[in-house]
């Protein structure tokens, strides 16, 4: 192998990737490396190397001789961050960049590739084709893998007394588990939805979960295909979700409650829904532009 080739290993992220977008240039031309176990990562002595959601404990055993280079969409435990402090860090968001910089080290900034589809409104109706899903409804989109355990009760909640005697909403739960057609929800499995990119036939996505993941690489991309995102506030899940501009920014503490009054609005008010789908686009090309 030669000392000047570049080469990209990828950790695991809590991130479902198909809806994820990704840092530009990360992945043409490398070869990419999905590593799980430090165990089994060569990492080599020389050139560049590129690691995605690297673990601390593998930066401590890298040469000095390696130009490293290490991205993030989920925070290293934070009495590990000034590990990171010989490398150069990209992260998807202004809020992980602060917490990179409270620890003493400095963080690029690189908005991930949203990645918009083309003709996104035929997409959007040949995937509600698909789902038998009326062109009429309000499609509200829930995905486990985008709510930590302690939100998916209450989206549960809201989402199954949001739908009773309603003929203008469907809501969508994505999950691979056997029992979570019990909530009378129409479910879909994930494998089979990111294989069509199925979150697409969505009008908005609630998402809610940790504070130290990053929400910015599956916001962006939602946002660019016009659909309104309802999120958690804390961490960077707001960077892009301006509070009822491109969706709804929603209290953790009374997130029930908040959840419950704007996805009513959402159903009973289509044109504001279709105001925040609009802006979503708009803001999103902004991004689109900078990469």
């Amino acid at each position: 192998m030669e000392e000047t080739e570049i080469r990209t290993f990828r950790f695991p992220s809590g991130l479902p990737g198909a809806m994820t977008g990704r840092f530009p240039d990360w992945e043409d031309g490398m070869s990419v490396t999905r590593a799980a176990d430090v165990s089994k990562v060569s990492i080599g002595t020389g050139g560049t190397v590129r690691l995605f959601n690297p673990p601390a404990e593998l930066i401590r055993t890298l040469p000095e001789t390696l130009e490293i280079h290490a991205a993030f969409d989920e925070l290293p435990p934070s009495g590990m961050i000034h590990v990171f402090r010989k490398a150069r860090v990209i992260v998807p968001s202004l809020a992980f960049r602060s917490v990179f910089r409270r620890h003493g080290v400095e963080a690029e900034l690189v908005h991930p590739d949203p990645r918009s589809p083309e003709r996104i409104e035929e997409r959007r109706k040949m995937l509600r084709r698909t789902y038998k899903i009326p062109s009429s409804r309000v499609v509200a989109w829930a995905d486990e893998r985008l709510l930590s355990p302690s939100f998916q009760p209450l989206v549960l909640e809201v989402l199954r007394q949001a739908v009773k005697g309603r003929n203008n909403l469907t809501a969508v739960w994505v999950s691979e588990r056997a029992d979570a057609g019990k909530h009378g929800l129409k479910v879909l499995k994930a494998r089979e939805v990111d294989r069509e990119k199925g979150w697409l036939a969505a009008d908005l996505v609630i998402t809610a979960t940790s504070v130290r993941r990053s929400l910015v690489p599956v916001h962006l991309p939602l946002l660019a295909a016009n659909i309104a995102v309802f999120a958690d506030e804390g961490g960077d899940h707001a960077e892009w979700v301006n509070h009822l501009f491109t969706g709804a920014v929603i209290g953790r503490k009374t997130f029930l409650r908040e959840l419950r009054h704007y996805l009513e609005k959402a159903v009973r008010d289509p044109a504001w829904l279709e105001g925040l789908k609009h802006n979503a686009g708009k803001m999103a090309q902004h991004a689109v532009r900078e990469v």
